[in-house]
């Protein structure tokens, strides 16, 4: 994956279980939907994607949202 919190290029390998999770949250899914579609996965774990992710820089928030 790769995100760009600010001005800095970040690559990361995203463990494998996080994948599709990360997927379905970057084509536009709901934390909840994209949770569903990963569930088939016995190794993910919400919590750890989330926290991977959001330590990564990959979120950033919506148009209605304030900064």
């Amino acid at each position: 994956m790769i995100a760009r919190p600010g001005l800095d290029v970040v690559v990361t390998v995203l463990p494998h279980e996080d994948a599709e999770f990360a997927r379905a949250i970057m084509a536009g899914a709901t934390v909840g939907d994209a949770a569903t579609a990963s569930a088939n996965d016995a190794d993910f774990d919400l919590g750890s994607a989330l926290v991977g992710l959001i330590s990564l820089g990959a979120f950033k928030p919506s148009k209605g949202d304030k900064a």
